[in-house]
């Protein structure tokens, strides 16, 4: 039988102590996990790719987020993320919800484009919500003629004002077609009431002698 001595036996013993010690003892310190949602304000291709986020009830956008490789961040996702510690990164998309049918609407002018006036807008439509009919808009489409170029912002009015949410006001029409949803996760749109007037207003020609660009509305009408 081998003898331990035992001043080494007295630094196992130690250790020992020590282990059982620190197991007891919560950490305080280690980077807290959480789950939150967020929208998808812009989109950095990199190397490395990432997407600028603004958090939910956050008045602030982080950028430089990490997102995993099966989801292709675009602009307006409502997207889970997840913080460890003070790091972010987007887990992936929350799925589209929808209640009813949706309908687009199309504004087509054939035109160069200028800003609109009180006495110089394009026309607009009135949005049939009859009886308990439900209507919201859910989503835009837009782009201008790709042999003209340039670029314009509009944004959609209803009843002669903006439509009282930042995600309709003052978004940029380039050559590129692009769909923007707005009825994501937890998002729904914008409500409208029976006979509403809906129009895409010109805010400014941002660049170059825009024409005959396309504006179209999803709306969503309940069954």
């Amino acid at each position: 039988m081998t003898t331990l001595d035992p001043a080494l036996l007295r630094w196992i013993r130690k250790l020992a102590d020590d282990i059982v010690t620190a197991a007891n003892v919560p950490v305080s310190n280690a980077p807290k996990f959480s789950i939150d949602s967020a929208t998808v304000v812009s989109v950095q291709p990199g190397p490395p790719a990432s997407a600028t986020v603004n958090v939910a009830g956050s008045s602030t956008d982080i950028p430089n987020v990490r997102f995993l490789g099966s989801y292709a961040p675009t602009v307006g996702d409502l997207v889970m993320c997840a913080w460890q510690g003070s790091d972010l990164f987007i887990l992936d998309k929350v799925a589209v919800t929808q209640t009813g049918l949706v309908v687009p609407h199309t504004w087509a002018p054939l035109t160069t484009v200028t800003p609109g006036t009180v006495t110089t807008f394009w026309p607009g439509m009135f949005v049939p919500a009859p009886g308990t009919q439900t209507a919201r808009l859910v989503g835009l489409a837009f782009v201008t003629n790709a042999w003209d170029g340039g670029s314009f912002s509009f944004s959609m009015y209803v009843n002669g004002l903006p439509i009282p949410d930042t995600r309709f006001q003052n978004i940029t029409v380039t050559t590129s077609p692009t769909v923007q949803w707005f009825n994501q996760g937890a998002a729904s749109g914008y409500s409208f009431s029976a006979d509403d007037y809906l129009l895409p207003f010109v805010e400014s020609v941002i660049s170059g002698a825009p024409a005959n660009p396309s504006i179209t509305a999803y709306i969503e009408y309940g069954l």
